[in-house]
């Protein structure tokens, strides 16, 4: 049984906020300060004023990330562009134009790669078949045998 009294000095709006929610939890304006000073703790207290102080560099550091993701965001954009640019007909038209136009470089390339047709020498003719392609153990049937 609760005998004990707590006055409180508190303004008037301050005591229509703890009525109001203390009604719409359905409990006593008295029994709502009970409960919200058994929920409050002196080290809760203590460690938020520790979070508060954090709270810049915690603003600043988000700033920066925020800024580094439009940033990243802004060069793939940037980079899809160029790869679209790349792959389109026109691009590679243009490309096979200048290349063409280049035969030295052509042929530079080409040695550079190994597969200059100059340096590889002579192609050499395929060697012809030496075997029948059904192997020794099949028997030729002589033509009009099957009649």
């Amino acid at each position: 049984m609760k005998t004990s009294r707590l006055t409180l000095l508190i303004t008037e709006r301050e005591k229509e906020r703890i009525g109001r929610k203390a009604a719409s939890l359905g409990i006593s304006a008295s029994e709502f300060v009970r409960r919200a000073a058994d929920l409050l703790d002196p080290d809760d207290i203590a460690a938020l004023g520790d979070m508060e102080s954090l709270l810049p560099e915690f603003e600043a550091a988000l700033a920066r990330m925020q800024d580094n993701l439009t940033a990243a965001i802004a060069h793939s954009e940037r980079h899809a562009q160029d790869l679209a640019r790349l792959a389109s007909p026109a691009y590679r038209e243009a490309v096979r134009r200048e290349v063409a136009a280049d035969p030295a470089g052509v042929a530079a390339t080409a040695a550079l790669l190994g597969c200059d047709r100059e340096q590889r020498g002579p192609v050499l003719a395929r060697a012809a078949e030496a075997r029948e392609p059904w192997g020794e153990n099949v028997t030729a049937v002589p033509k009009g045998a099957d009649e």
